[in-house]
């Protein structure tokens, strides 16, 4: 009797025990499926969504990060572009138009000596119309050598950087109209030594080859001059478009009260 009494108390308090150690040791299970279902289902779920928007979510955030455009991806430049993406460079086209310059004054020196050094030769060697041709070739060209001199050492002071665009088209404008005003000048020369050949017809003696002489000679010397003013024009007249292509594309409107410009790329 005793031993069935201890039997069913023994029995009794492991009964009482196992849910305390349940509790304590399998983190609160036993009374998840029974005191708290609602607990239990949350505890499930959670896995679940946490797994599916681990499986879902975050392709969906990879493909949205493949579908935002960045600088690079897309192609769009947004940085202007750098200096040197500009193939037209002012100072070049400056030193070029400077360099052209000297070139037609060492041209234009060396025709002044030659003619210098004839006409003092022949002076002493010839007579009549002949000497006075070769005088008048002397005393011309110490003029035209007194321009080339100034006009080569002008030029070499001058710096390429010393214009803006603004600047670099009024000298552009100013070299083109030199030769055309100088190429009237040529014709002018011309014409007056034709009218001293003829009024030369209507002296006589001396003064008839001094008029003559002197005529032929300034036809030579502007006939020359006007070749010359004609092909320097040609070269910095087509040097020049370097410059004004850079606005033909700009278009200009006019309205009551505004002036609207525009360029077109």
């Amino acid at each position: 009797m005793y031993k069935f009494c201890g039997a069913l108390i023994i029995t009794l308090l492991v009964a009482v025990r196992l849910p305390a150690q349940d509790n304590a040791g399998f983190g609160q299970l036993l009374p998840a499926t029974g005191a708290y279902p609602g607990a239990l289902t949350s505890v499930e779920q959670l896995p679940v969504t946490t797994q599916v928007g681990s499986q879902q979510q975050l392709p969906t955030a990879a493909a949205s990060l493949k579908t935002i455009p960045t600088p690079a991806s897309s192609g769009i430049r947004m940085l202007p572009p750098t200096p040197g993406s500009d193939t037209f460079n002012l100072q070049t086209f400056n030193q070029q138009r400077m360099h052209t310059t000297q070139t037609a004054m060492i041209v234009l020196g060396g025709w002044a000596v030659a003619n210098i050094a004839t006409g003092l030769v022949a002076m002493g060697q010839t007579s009549g119309e002949a000497k006075y041709f070769h005088q008048m070739n002397a005393i011309w060209n110490v003029v035209n050598l007194g321009i080339a001199t100034a006009g080569y050492f002008g030029s070499r002071k001058l710096n390429g950087t010393s214009w803006n665009m603004s600047g670099s088209i009024k000298e552009q404008n100013k070299i083109e109209k030199i030769y055309l005003v100088n190429g009237a000048l040529d014709v002018a020369y011309i014409l007056g030594g034709l009218y001293a050949r003829e009024y030369g017809k209507n002296q006589s003696g001396k003064e008839q080859d001094r008029w003559k002489g002197y005529g032929s000679s300034i036809i030579l010397q502007g006939g020359f001059l006007l070749l010359y003013d004609a092909v320097n024009l040609t070269i910095h007249h087509r040097h020049g478009k370097g410059l004004y292509q850079r606005f033909e594309n700009v278009q200009v409107s006019f309205s009551p009260g505004r002036v609207v410009a525009g360029v077109t790329f």
